[in-house]
């Protein structure tokens, strides 16, 4: 396959945000066009790197400000700083969708606890939006995948 029959690949970023607090929560949104649940996430722009990507979509899809929870970027000289990693880093197949072709997503997948928070629903980021304990991960629509690594994540088991 030559490189230019492969398709596209699109760099987005993601947050698995849970409560410190006991049992687990995790936080997420029906998506809008897809009408399933997920993490907030979405594509990293160019001014961007994949964290300030995560913060800036979880701020906008749940009115939570995360930037605290992070370590900021160490500068390695007047060039180059290390940012801090994601979680994950998934390839995820993205089925054709109105005018978007059958295209991959590269995402970076970051995760933080915080304190359970009042969030901000804004409706033309989704059209619902909620705390879900691992349990009731069960009886949402939901990507397997996303399901897995939120059940890994919830049990503290992410942190090999």
């Amino acid at each position: 396959m030559n490189i230019k029959s492969k398709p596209p690949k699109h760099y987005t970023a993601s947050i698995l945000i849970m409560t410190e607090e006991e049992p687990v929560k995790t936080l997420l949104l029906t998506h809008p066009k897809l009408n399933t649940w997920m993490c907030p996430g979405g594509h990293q722009e160019s001014f961007e790197n994949p964290l300030e990507a995560a913060i800036r979509e979880a701020e906008e899809e749940t009115g939570l400000d995360i930037s605290a929870y992070f370590e900021a970027a160490i500068p390695l000289d007047d060039r180059a700083h290390l940012l801090p990693m994601p979680k994950y880093i998934l390839e995820v197949q993205i089925a054709p969708h109105g005018d978007d072709e059958f295209h991959y997503h590269t995402d970076m997948v970051y995760s933080v606890r915080i304190p359970q928070k009042s969030l901000v629903h804004r409706r033309r980021e989704s059209h619902e939006l909620r705390w879900f304990t691992a349990e009731e991960l069960d009886t949402l629509s939901i990507f397997k995948n996303l399901r897995l690594l939120l059940k890994k994540e919830m049990a503290g088991g992410g942190d090999e």
